[in-house]
């Protein structure tokens, strides 16, 4: 799996992000989060802490519902 990443361009910011609470699939590779942010979303992101102080708290819930969803 690739590694995390901030990639910054003029009309995005991608990033790559493994899972702040280190949760595993059932293989038990760490899950990654990617995201491409446009816009408002890209402003001020230019660091991986970036995307975990400004981009996590936005998606963590959503993320939690269905992380505990029975599979």
């Amino acid at each position: 799996m690739a590694g995390e990443f901030v990639l910054i361009r003029p009309e995005f910011t991608a990033t790559r992000m493994f899972d702040p609470l280190g949760r595993t699939d059932h293989a038990g590779r760490i899950i990654p989060h990617d995201f491409v942010l446009r816009g408002q979303f890209a402003e001020g992101v230019t660091t991986l802490e970036d995307v975990q102080d400004i981009i996590w708290p936005l998606v963590e819930k959503r993320y939690e519902a269905i992380w505990d969803r029975s599979v």
